[in-house]
Formats: structure tokens, sequence, C-alpha cells
């Protein structure tokens, strides 16, 4: 209930101090969020949009399609998969790709905690071209 009620404030002070408040993530669920993080990074150097869902499961939008995981190594077994993971002609933002980068945004967000934002790479495609040259 506090925070709902801070979301709807612009700016808390106590004796000018300015106050924030963040929601408690209990240990165990902090541990399974940071079991995705090389995931998280190779998503990123791919320029896929994902989002982190409570308690631990990763959110990825990729050729129209979003993708849902529990476990790092299911997201790596999809990231790794020559026959459909991204990279793949067919994937979102390739030739012969069916979605749009603007027909991709919020697939996740609508999904994510308020605050939570994502946003569509602008340069998308030269950063999937440089990838691919670069492997």
């Amino acid at each position: 209930m506090v925070l709902t009620e801070t979301r709807s404030l612009a700016e808390i002070r106590v004796d000018s101090t300015k106050v924030m408040f963040f929601p408690d993530y209990t240990i165990a669920a902090q541990k399974q969020c940071n079991n995705f993080l090389a995931v998280k990074r190779r998503l990123r150097d791919l320029g896929l949009m994902y989002s982190l869902l409570f308690p631990a499961r990763l959110c990825v939008v990729a050729a129209g399609t979003t993708h849902f995981f529990a476990m790092p190594e299911e997201a790596w077994h999809w990231i790794e998969d020559p026959s459909g993971g991204p990279g793949r002609s067919g994937w979102f933002g390739l030739p012969g790709s069916s979605g749009s980068r603007q027909s991709q945004k919020g697939l996740c967000k609508r999904r994510t905690s308020p605050g939570v934002s994502l946003t569509a790479v602008p340069d998308l495609e030269q950063r999937i071209q440089e990838q691919r040259n670069a492997v």
C-alpha cells in the first residue's frame, strides 16, 4: 500500500531530505534474478527487448512473439537454437520477419510492474548485422 501511494506523489521529503521507496525482494528471489544476468547481457547484445517479471521470470519479445523463461538454461537453449532462436531468418527486424519494430513495443511491458519501461533499439537492424559479421 505504501508503494502504491508513493507512486502517485512526485517527490517525498523529510526534513529537506528526499526519501525513496523500493519494493522488497527476498534473498531467494534476488538470487533467482541474478541467475539471468548473463542471459540478459546476451539479449542486450542481440538488441532484443526483454524484462524480468516478478519473482524471476524472463520475458523476451522476438518475431512478434513473446517468450517466457523460468530458468536461465531455457533462455540459453532458445538463444542458441539453430532452427528458430533470435538472429535467424524470420526473426524480428531481419529479412523474412513478419513483425516490425513498432509492432513489438509493449508486449512485455503490459506484463511488467509499474515504473518498468521497455524501449525499442533505434538502430536494431544495424546492430544485428554487426553481431553477425563479428561471428
